[in-house]
């Protein structure tokens, strides 16, 4: 699998084209931690990001919670296998999970 957008960053690890979506890891982040990456177009705004960390720590524990007019208060994992999720938190967790090695 290549990437279908531009991205110009060496450090990156490209993990693969999901619905719509190049996603990254980048080790070299704005903060300490590794980011992921969705880029859905070759401009430089095009593109959404997330610590990994923070990511994975919404999956795994069933106290982060999302609220919204449409959907109320749910818990994230409920909100990212609803109608109304962001693609982009999808396409992240199907690179992960197609990614994972132990």
């Amino acid at each position: 699998m290549t990437p279908k957008f531009k991205h110009d960053c060496n450090g990156c690890k490209f993990l693969g084209h999901f619905l719509g979506y190049d996603v990254y890891v980048c080790p070299h982040g704005t903060s300490l931690y590794t980011n992921l990456i969705a880029r859905w177009g070759n401009e430089g705004h095009e593109y959404a990001s997330n610590e990994l960390e923070n990511f994975q720590k919404m999956m795994r524990e069933r106290t982060e919670k999302i609220t919204g007019i449409e959907i109320g208060t749910m818990a994230f994992q409920d909100f990212v296998f609803s109608p109304q999720a962001i693609d982009y938190h999808r396409a992240w967790l199907l690179a992960l999970a197609t990614n994972f090695t132990v």
